[in-house]
């Protein structure tokens, strides 16, 4: 059996939470690889310094970094994952039924709505629990966090990446885009 890891990043822009000193101007702490198990899904979280070269004063763009580690996957999902890492798609206009289908190699991205139904049934609920994650995330960082600027989540990446061994990672089909309102406390 495979295990299976899905990432997606989101950028924010920290205040004073990330500055934690100030010898040659502000620094930014990165926090990496928080693990949490939430609905029986094993996430790690990172909070990683997006652009460590540059000084900033008060303000710091941050990457979140959400995977979760899967190891009941269906039996099909690793052979359609497989077929999609090595950059085969479904041909123009027309939805594989199978990961036989998956053979054109150049051309456009396409939806997840051409490939597999069961890859769909697969990566949506995930996508789903990646998108309340990075809510409560943003909810915590909104109390606890009271000059937090632009804390608006803005995904990076364009959708979910995968990998088998949590160091090559690999693009899915694009889920259609979900945003998420920001959300800040009434006081």
């Amino acid at each position: 059996m495979k295990t299976l890891y899905i990432k997606y990043e989101y950028s924010v822009y920290f205040a004073e939470l990330s500055v934690t000193e100030e010898v040659d101007g502000p620094k930014a702490q990165e926090i990496k690889d928080i693990c949490v198990s939430e609905g029986g899904v094993d996430f790690t979280i990172s909070f990683v310094e997006r652009e460590p070269d540059k000084k900033y004063y008060r303000q710091c763009p941050m990457d979140i970094i959400v995977v979760s580690k899967h190891v009941n996957i269906p039996r099909k999902i690793p052979d359609i994952l497989s077929k999609i890492s090595q950059g085969l798609k479904p041909k123009e206009g027309e939805k594989a039924e199978t990961h036989e289908e998956l053979t054109r190699k150049e051309g456009y991205e396409y939806g997840i709505e051409s490939y597999p139904n069961s890859l769909e049934s697969f990566l949506l609920p995930i996508a789903k629990s990646h998108s309340a994650l990075i809510k409560r995330i943003k909810t915590v960082l909104s109390w606890r966090c009271f000059d937090t600027r632009n804390l608006n989540v803005k995904n990076t990446l364009f959708g979910l990446l995968f990998s088998f061994d949590n160091k090559t990672w690999h693009r899915s089909p694009t889920l259609g885009s979900f945003s998420l309102a920001s959300t800040r406390p009434e006081h």
